[in-house]
């Protein structure tokens, strides 16, 4: 049995840990052990793949992510050309994805995020400001941007990269996603009003224990 929480920061403990074991769970119950197709040839160069990219131990962070979030991402790196776990746009940072018609895949998508950058003030002086950077992906090229929080403008943020691949790249895992929709939904949306009064509930009581 899981402890009963005294006090507000155990309270929000107590919320996390239980949406935690309904993602969890659900999660659990998702597992790609193997693709196979009818050309042997092609079988050997998934299979490769999939262990170059851990693609074994990756796959739980896009289930998690997609359950809890709605939406996540498979990204390669163009660098590298190696996988990433991206999540989905929460309003500051994340990925952004346009489909195509038909919803079968993505014909623009954004990588955004913020990060800390030093300038040089005076001699032995410097000062930090947060930045945001913007990858913009496209099926033929991929540009680079960066601009200050809360500006309007952006500039461009090295050189831009052509993608000869010709599609974006970027892979869509979705939860829920139905016919009508281009977007998952949050498995725990259902579970949110109840857990707010479970919330307001318990802190009602702990403050009932105090007086």
């Amino acid at each position: 049995m899981p402890r009963s929480p005294t006090d507000d920061s155990d309270l929000e403990d107590f919320s996390i840990n239980y949406m935690a074991i309904i993602i969890d769970k659900m999660a659990g119950r998702l597992h790609v052990s193997e693709i196979t197709t009818d050309d042997e040839a092609q079988d050997e160069y998934i299979t490769s793949l999939l262990e170059h990219n851990d693609f074994d131990a990756m796959q739980g962070i896009f289930y998690r992510a997609a359950i809890r979030d709605g939406d996540s991402y498979a990204m390669v790196e163009p660098q590298t050309l190696r996988w990433t776990a991206e999540p989905a746009y929460d309003g500051f940072s994340g990925v952004v994805a346009i489909f195509s018609p038909s919803q079968d895949y993505p014909i623009w998508a954004c990588k955004l995020w913020s990060e800390a950058e030093n300038q040089d003030l005076a001699e032995d002086e410097t000062s930090s400001m947060t930045v945001m950077r913007m990858d913009v992906y496209q099926p033929g090229l991929i540009t680079y941007w960066r601009g200050g929080i809360g500006e309007q403008e952006v500039e461009p943020d090295g050189d831009d990269q052509p993608w000869s691949l010709g599609f974006v790249p970027i892979v869509h895992f979705a939860n829920l996603i139905d016919n009508y929709t281009q977007y998952g939904k949050s498995e725990l949306r259902k579970a949110i009003p109840i857990q707010n009064v479970l919330n307001r509930t318990l802190h009602s009581m702990v403050m009932a224990s105090e007086f």
